[in-house]
């Protein structure tokens, strides 16, 4: 065909300025075509590259990154785990006695925890380790003390042996942390050097050598150093249950599913996908082709991840998935058209070259919007989000660029199809489903924007009901052990979940009783709370070491009034072995003193709540000199589900303005980028407005979907108006324009949402309960938007019949389709 005649079948289509672009994407083409060989080195070596970068992948499930960056309490944080380290790094195991009618109070039991104990401590990495059989207890001697196991043997008798469980189960300090009320369950505390392993990944020897000891399955052994000595496999003993649990063991637990996800996941979606497209172009090239684009993209996405400091977490672990499912769409268009200019034209050049030109500008377009729909995340005040959002429009660009120098440079390596498109049958039966659909439109457009209208006003209102929540098991199968574990721990050993006061005063400040009194006051009143498990403070602890020295018959837990009392009793402390304790509570100076406790999985909402009871207790309290502030990284993860909410409305405005500038500056006119953004609200809104109606709490994962179902959904519209705007360039009244945009667009947007829900879907596999939520509530969004493309915009064109824009009418004339359809013969 003459380049004459080519030219003249579009030349009437759209303005000078969109000929240039759709040119430059021609001569892109042609470049990488006539250099296929050092493109093919090139993409080879960069590809490898990206892939090389994976191995130095990193998992990161820290609470520090939900904080929000705008939260004014960080500096108080970062502040208590600088005096007194971080709360993060505390190990739980949990040994139950599953006989109802025994406890731990007995030698075969205490022997075990004994053992364990033991081989904890010599564990690499853990510095600290507390249990039933070496926790610091203060005896009473001779008007001193002595500092002996809080269970150092068992008695005989059975009347001392009921004497001293009830001492431990009651004990102040330990009775309700290291041992149940019950009795039938005792835990052994290991803490972890933070220093030395402060990242989770580094944690990992650490916890797979606590699963040694306790007999259970180690997990991947390939996480350990070969030079680290690893402890020996313990054997279980019949008639205890062995669990582990604490914040390092739930993190592990996350990683773990994790990696069990991409490798389940991401073969599922290859094959959900190539089936699909299988079914759809009957040909190898409409299957291969896309595979192979995004394949390339999500190596490409990950190693840039890596290659900036990113990490996987909870929400960048769907990455892979996401672009896998997103990307796809781009191919399945450019494919879908080459096929049918291959079939018009009959030259495969010049059908490459027509496909990337036409499509080109239309898939930069899709990706941008896509694209800004995640990049409006970066104003969230959480780094989980911010970094998820930076990371997925940067794949989705990323995968956009892949596609435009993969596909010509495939489709002109690949021999000519040989069939194009459905069978005669099929084509036939869609060419006239979609023109019934058309007539549809058309005959009910009034009543169908005003059902989508209401439709739109219910979402809005479910909006208004929609709030923000968090668990650290929320994303955990209750039946996985990490769940079982945390669980048994929340209801019998007061939780593992830390929060802490930091209080501050002048230097010896809680060397004075009247201090150790306020202090003790706001331990009482933290322990009284129905959230929290047990207290410990640096009041509590001389109070027990005035009751061990008090005469008796005198009450002893109490604060002496003495100061030299006090300082006898600190003395004391410093010359025995619970000198480490006064040194977890105090600073050296005692100018600074913490109260530590640990909560329930209770919620961020109610944890809140409870943090704010305390809040007004101490603002109502007589403090003296002292500053008390209420903080730990399980408060600080809850503040930040406070603003998230509000975060979610401001990125989804943020997106909705980009976008509408996008689309305007596209098709040259306001009136038309409102027609193409407004009916995509709907998907958004009743995406979310369902989260409130059922009452599901909006998480960190499903607070995403409202900025990035907008610059999904707005991707058929684009492809919709842009043939649509084309077919009215070309001289066609707005029916003929809507009926043959939905028989072409119309395909390719059905079979392109298809993918994307099947793709989607396939996170219903997931471990996590948050990415099977993101999968349901993304197939939502996406068969919402295969309505309002099809429907809903139709309908809306059809009332408002926008004329074309003055840019784009000022080069129509109606030769164009004539000259176009002179193209194709």
């Amino acid at each position: 065909m003459p380049a004459s005649r080519e030219a003249a079948g579009r030349s009437g289509a759209f303005p000078v300025g969109k000929r240039r672009l759709e040119a430059l994407f021609e001569r892109l083409a042609g470049f990488v075509i006539a250099r296929r060989t050092g493109v093919v080195v090139a993409l080879a070596v960069l590809t490898a590259a990206f892939a090389a970068r994976l191995t130095d992948l990193r998992v990161d499930f820290s609470h520090e990154r939900l904080f929000s960056a705008q939260d004014p309490e960080r500096a108080a944080y970062a502040r208590k785990s600088d005096i007194f380290g971080p709360d993060d790094n505390v190990l739980v195991v949990i040994l139950e006695v599953t006989d109802p009618s025994r406890d731990v109070f007995q030698p075969a039991v205490l022997a075990e925890v004994a053992r364990i104990a033991e081989a904890l401590e010599r564990v690499e990495g853990i510095t600290r380790v507390v249990s039933l059989v070496d926790a610091p207890e203060l005896y009473p001697n001779d008007g001193g003390f002595d500092v002996r196991p809080l269970v150092d043997a068992l008695p005989a008798d059975p009347a001392a042996l009921a004497s001293l469980r009830a001492r431990v189960v009651n004990h102040p300090a330990y009775g309700g942390l290291i041992v149940s009320r019950d009795g039938r369950m005792t835990a052994i505390l290991a803490e972890i050097d933070a220093d030395a392993y402060p990242m989770d990944r580094d944690r990992i020897p650490i916890l797979l050598d606590a699963r040694r000891v306790i007999g259970a399955s180690d997990g991947d052994e390939r996480a350990v150093p070969p030079t680290r000595v690893r402890p020996a496999r313990g054997a279980r003993i019949d008639g205890i249950a062995y669990h582990l649990t604490g914040v390092p063991a739930v993190r592990f637990a996350y990683e773990e599913l994790i990696l069990r996800d991409q490798a389940l996941m991401v073969p599922i979606v290859l094959a959900i996908i190539a089936a699909i497209l299988a079914f759809v172009f009957r040909e190898s090239l409409g299957v291969v082709l896309p595979l192979i684009t995004v394949g390339v993209s999500v190596l490409w996405a990950m190693g840039a991840l890596v290659a900036l400091g990113g990490v996987v977490d909870l929400l960048t672990n769907v990455l892979p998935i996401l672009l896998l499912v997103v990307g796809v769409a781009d191919s399945i268009h450019i494919v879908s058209r080459y096929l049918e200019l291959f079939h018009e034209t009959g030259n495969k050049a010049l059908a490459i070259r027509r496909t990337m030109g036409e499509m080109g500008m239309a898939c930069l377009l899709t990706s941008a919007t896509t694209a800004i729909g995640f990049a409006s995340l970066y104003t969230s005040g959480m780094r989980i989000i911010r970094e998820f959002g930076a990371f997925s429009a940067l794949g989705v660009m990323l995968a956009f660029v892949v596609t435009m120098l993969v596909l010509p440079l495939a489709f002109s390596l690949w021999r000519a199809p040989a069939f194009a498109g459905a069978a005669p049958a099929l084509e036939d039966r869609w060419h006239r489903g979609m023109s019934r659909l058309a007539a549809f439109d058309r005959r009910h457009a009034t009543a169908i924007v005003l059902a989508a209208s209401f439709v739109a006003g219910l979402g809005a209102w479910g909006l208004t009901r929609a709030r923000a929540d968090i668990r650290i098991l929320e994303d955990i199968d209750p039946t996985h052990p990490a769940a079982v574990a945390t669980r048994l721990a929340d209801r019998n050993l007061g939780g593992v979940l830390p929060v802490e006061i930091l209080v501050e005063g002048p230097d010896g400040a809680f060397k004075d009783p009247a201090n150790l009194k306020r202090l003790g006051a706001i331990e009482s009143f933290l322990d009284a709370q129905p959230e929290t498990g047990r207290t410990q403070s640096l009041a509590g602890l001389i109070e027990r070491v005035n009751e061990a020295v008090a005469p008796e018959g005198n009450p002893g837990r109490e604060i002496p009034g003495d100061p030299r009392t006090v300082a006898e009793y600190l003395l004391l402390l410093s010359l025995t072995d619970a000198q480490g304790e006064v040194e977890r509570l105090a600073t050296a100076d005692f100018s600074k003193a913490r109260i530590a406790t640990t909560t329930r999985d209770v919620g961020s909402a109610q944890l809140l709540a409870m943090r704010d009871r305390v809040r007004r207790y101490i603002d109502r309290s007589d403090m003296g000199l002292l500053r008390a502030t209420v903080t730990g990284s399980n408060i600080m993860a809850a503040n930040a589900m406070v603003t998230l909410v509000g975060d979610m409305m401001k990125s989804f405005a943020l997106a909705f303005f980009f976008i509408l500038v996008i689309m305007t500056l596209e098709l040259r006119s306001l009136r038309w980028g409102l027609i193409a953004m407004v009916p995509n609200v709907l998907p958004a809104l009743l995406t979310v407005g369902f989260l409130g109606f059922i009452g599901e709490p909006i998480r960190t994962s499903t607070a995403l979907i409202f900025a990035i179902s907008l610059g999904i959904a707005v991707d058929d519209t684009i492809h919709f108006l842009v043939r649509y705007a084309r077919e009215l360039a070309d001289g066609h009244d707005h029916e003929a324009a809507l009926g043959r945009t939905l028989v072409s667009t119309g395909r390719a947007i059905f079979v392109t949402t298809v993918v994307l829900v099947a793709g989607f879907g396939a996170l219903l596999f997931s471990n996590f309960v948050a990415t099977r939520s993101f999968g349901m509530l993304c197939g939502l969004t996406l068969t919402t938007a295969l309505a309002v493309a099809s429907v809903v915009l139709p309908a809306i064109l059809t009332i408002v019949r926008p004329s074309l824009p003055a840019a784009l009418r000022a080069t129509a004339g109606p030769g164009a389709d004539g000259a176009r359809k002179a193209v194709a013969d």
